[in-house]
């Protein structure tokens, strides 16, 4: 058994010397089949069996608009709808409301940086299980109208 596979393997080698042109593509169409295996595993991997960095990841929904606009996209929720459903909702622990990402600009005195930001409601940092690296988050009273940490953006 053993034999007979070196066999055939030096046989495949033979081959593979006396014709160049076709070893070469031969090594290039696996070497390309291999790498695109490798990749669309690596990225189904990544964004979908690979579970989300934050504790109970498993039990978050993502609710959007049943509203679709013009070209088909759904709309975000409203925050009069997204208060109605945290404030009549019985199904749902808790519920959190993030804005889609925004571009900014943070100046200072000496420079201006830009910067990608989300409005999220308050109770985000500890509904995802997050601290902040420096200073403190805001929690569920951000919420309140008139609370200044409801209208400051960092």
């Amino acid at each position: 058994m053993l034999e007979e596979l070196l066999r055939q393997l030096s046989f495949a080698l033979r081959l593979f010397r006396r014709r160049p042109g076709f070893t070469f593509v031969v090594v290039l169409t696996l070497g390309l089949g291999i790498g695109t295996a490798v990749t669309v595993f690596s990225v189904v991997h990544a964004f979908l069996w690979r579970p989300p960095p934050y504790p109970g990841a498993e039990r978050m929904l993502a609710a959007l608009s049943s509203q679709e606009d013009a070209q088909g996209a759904y709309s975000m929720v409203s925050n009069p709808d997204f208060e109605d459903w945290r404030r009549e909702g019985t199904v749902f622990e808790d519920m959190v409301a993030v804005s889609s990402v925004r571009r900014l600009t943070l100046g200072g005195l000496d420079r201006a940086e830009r910067l990608k930001a989300e409005f999220v409601s308050g109770g985000y940092f500890a509904f995802l299980g997050l601290e902040a690296a420096q200073g403190r988050t805001f929690g569920a009273y951000a919420d309140n109208p008139g609370s200044l940490e409801a209208e400051v953006v960092i």
